[in-house]
């Protein structure tokens, strides 16, 4: 028999009851990080060059696939946002795709990009892991054990139609989510820094806080975090 919750929202009210009570302080530091991109892509776009104006699209882009990655922990749906928690990993490593050498702008500019995988080659970036657990069981459905296990009631073939609250689970997800977008901040910090010199230097302050608050609340570096569960 398949369980199904009476209202749509009863995930999220949980989670968002969590977040302003027990998971606070891991809220706190995805927030903090968001508000940081946020603030990278306008000075960014103040600078008014070529390649200031693809990152600051870049950091936009990254931004809003953070807080929809975020949204979808919040309604125990993490597996489904492998979705976008791909790209957004793909987005970071444009950014340093960029980066490390100024010229490729036009590549983006004039849609001649090398793929995601050989810019990551390229930059020898850090998420080939995660990639492969996406590609396997997220970001596409290939009805692996992995991608449907969070559908089943336990060990039993009962169904579960709705998912329901795990502050466990979502702190877990807060975790994955908190590892990748920190990269994707100090990206976006080193990225402004670069092309403006001295205009980053007090997001750079405030993302080393963040980092030392998430490295003592989590145990880890972000680094070692895991990719999302479901």
């Amino acid at each position: 028999m398949m369980r199904a919750s009476t209202s749509i929202w009863a995930t999220r009210s949980a989670s968002l009851a969590a977040i302003e009570s027990s998971l606070a302080e891991e809220a706190r530091l995805i927030e903090e990080l968001i508000d940081v991109l946020a603030e990278c892509a306008t000075r960014l776009e103040s600078a008014n060059n070529p390649l200031a104006r693809v990152s600051a699209i870049c950091t936009i882009k990254a931004r809003n696939l953070a807080l929809a990655s975020y949204s979808l922990a919040l309604d125990a749906l993490a597996q489904e946002a492998g979705a976008v928690f791909r790209p957004l990993i793909e987005t970071l490593e444009l950014l340093a795709y960029l980066r490390d050498d100024p010229s490729r702008v036009d590549e983006a500019i004039e849609g001649r990009l090398p793929s995601a995988g050989k810019r990551a080659q390229v930059i020898g970036g850090q998420f080939q892991k995660w990639r492969e657990y996406l590609n396997s069981h997220s970001s596409h459905f290939g009805f692996t054990l992995q991608s449907v296990r969070h559908l089943l009631v336990g060990n039993t073939l009962e169904l579960r139609v709705t998912q329901p609250f795990s502050e466990a689970v979502l702190r877990e997800n807060l975790k994955s989510l908190f590892a990748v977008l920190f990269f994707c901040a100090a990206e976006a910090i080193l990225t402004l820094a670069a092309v403006v010199p001295g205009a980053a230097v007090d997001l750079a302050t405030r993302a080393e806080s963040v980092r030392t608050s998430g490295a003592r609340l989590y145990s880890i570096r972000p680094s070692d975090s895991d990719p999302p569960s479901g």
